[in-house]
């Protein structure tokens, strides 16, 4: 049995997606917490399962605002201490990927103190998950914990497995939100060194091929995938282009319908055929044997698809890159709402096999969030994609801050071939498009800039010269909950004080911002003292203000 379906034909009908009464309804929201071994910016696009399931979902499921919660080095208290941040997204689906790695969870003996201490610690994260997951979340994936090479797993972690599956086992027989998704099998102390290259020694981090092996599983063990595919309504990718068209608050719903064939080619071999108007495809490949790279614009019921077929060695690495000649304005957006760009990819050898030569895969939207990552990591890695795909890739919404709206951007698909391998695949792609995520209020706001972690960019903050008669711009930061924009962000109230001053309304009020302004010109500050932001939300789901805090007066 293939692990993705085979690449349709070249004409298509839109059939109908069978539904179980017991599945989610399309377009639910799901969030994932991990260690390192899983999180996306540790091991993005084609060696990260989360995000590999996601892609093969074809937006059955929508990443809520931070979808995947996890860095490497994160160990088990520092997920408990983000965990609120993930119950509180609501989101339909909560998977808890692999955690306890950095703690020494699978490479100690479980029978012995510190063994007992550290699934002390793993059964609390779980426990505390299932009391405090929102009423919203109806399915909770738990993840067995995967392995490595690190010393002492080949003694202890086959025993830690078996705690974990039973503890999991135990508690969904009187839970039925629970899924049991034993990820240890198909990447552990046995099996990594052939399924994840030199990415690191120990193979702690799976690279290519373990994480398609956990996103599609062994063929023995369901991966990902399989899990999160009996939990929402059956529908093709087809079917779900048509769903985003009808359920989706589209910005642009490109067709490539622009008119004409007219697009640029470019590169040190600049493809053959035809690209449609108001697109680009640059070939970074350079000769090293026959490299070519052709295009062809197909037509389609009601819509039109571009379609680049590679061949040939290239003599290094090297990117294909597709995007727009034009950015795409978002003219009307404001702070705390989200955008993703989402496109069909078909990707293949044309004959019904996986693409040959290709590495990695990336989508993004000029500033937006990337989901996939087109770096080489490895030379012993050929680079293969093992089946056909045909996936709706969403990349990670991107929220709106008072200093980059209105916004605009290209999207860009970028696929990487490997230098001194043959290439044979064909990619094409179809209606790529530009949405607004979370328009309506699902659960109270929440401030996920204060999870553990967060980059410094999704901070809620004043940004700007601190000085009299400077511009001060107010930063709402991450937020979740669904329906936010100017309204219902009520108030943005910047105080002065000094260092002890934490709580909400503490200080002395210099400025009250409301409506669509963000900006502060300053007056009143004291040098030495602090400033202190105040942003209270708003929505039919509830109120919440969250103090950012100090920034020091020079």
């Amino acid at each position: 049995m293939s692990l993705m379906p085979a690449r349709p034909a070249r004409k298509r009908h839109f059939g109908a997606g069978g539904a179980s009464p017991a599945r989610l309804p399309l377009g639910s929201l799901i969030t994932t917490v991990s260690d390192g071994t899983m999180a996306e910016a540790t091991s993005p696009g084609v060696r990260n399962c989360i995000s590999l399931a996601l892609m093969a979902m074809n937006g059955r499921l929508m990443p809520s605002e931070s979808h995947n919660l996890g860095r490497s080095g994160d160990d088990l208290d520092l997920e408990y201490a983000r965990l609120p941040f993930v119950t509180g997204q609501a989101p339909a689906v909560l998977v808890r990927g692999s955690a306890g790695h950095n703690d020494g969870l699978m490479s100690t003996d479980p029978a012995s103190g510190a063994g007992i201490a550290l699934m002390a610690k793993w059964t609390r994260n779980v426990d505390w998950l299932l009391a405090n997951a929102s009423p919203l979340t109806g399915k909770i994936v738990l993840a067995t914990t995967i392995g490595s090479l690190v010393g002492g797993e080949a003694a202890y972690a086959t025993s830690v497995n078996a705690a974990q599956k039973a503890y999991i086992t135990a508690k969904a027989a009187s839970d039925a939100r629970i899924a049991l998704w034993d990820a240890w099998p198909l990447y552990n102390h046995t099996n990594c060194t052939a399924l994840s290259p030199a990415s690191d020694g120990l193979r702690v981090h799976p690279d290519n091929r373990g994480g398609w092996a956990l996103a599609f599983g062994d063929g023995v063990h369901p991966g990902l995938f399989a899990v999160l595919d009996g939990l929402v309504t059956a529908a093709t990718a087809a079917d779900m282009q048509t769903w985003l068209d009808s359920n989706t608050v589209n910005v642009d719903a490109d067709t490539l319908l622009s008119g004409g064939t007219t697009g640029s080619k470019a590169g040190t071999i600049v493809p053959s055929g035809s690209w449609p108007s108001g697109k680009r495809i640059t070939n970074g490949m350079t000769n090293g044997s026959g490299v070519a790279l052709a295009c062809s614009v197909i037509d389609q019921a009601g819509f039109k698809q571009a379609v680049a077929s590679a061949s040939g060695t290239p003599a290094a690495s090297a990117t294909v890159t597709m995007d727009d000649t034009i950015a795409i304005p978002l003219s009307g957006s404001t702070p705390g709402q989200f955008f993703a760009p989402a496109v069909r990819l078909m990707l293949g050898d044309g004959i019904g096999g996986g693409a040959k030569g290709l590495l990695n895969l990336s989508l993004s939207m000029g500033n937006f969030a990337n989901i996939g990552n087109t770096t080489d990591q490895s030379a012993v890695v050929t680079g293969d994609v093992p089946a056909p795909i045909d996936w709706i890739i969403i990349a990670q919404p991107n929220p709106v801050f008072g200093s980059n709206g209105p916004m605009s951007g290209n999207p860009s698909l970028t696929l990487r071939a490997r230098g001194g391998i043959a290439q044979n695949w064909e990619a094409t792609i179809e209606k790529p498009r530009l949405f607004r995520l979370y328009a309506a209020p699902r659960t109270l706001p929440l401030p996920l800039w204060k999870a553990p972690g967060i980059s410094v960019n999704l901070m809620q903050r004043l940004s700007g010269t601190i000085s009299n008669g400077q511009t001060i711009r107010v930063e709402p930061g991450l937020w979740s909950g669904g329906g936010l924009d100017n309204a219902t962000f009520i108030t943005r109230r910047i105080f002065q004080g000094d260092i002890t001053d934490i709580g909400v309304g503490m200080g002395t009020e210099l400025a009250a911002l409301s409506g669509a302004t963000w900006t502060w010109t300053a007056a009143g500050l004291t040098a030495g003292s602090s400033l202190w932001l105040d942003v209270a939300v708003s929505t039919s789901s509830g109120s919440v203000t969250a103090r950012a805090g100090p920034f020091a007066v020079p």
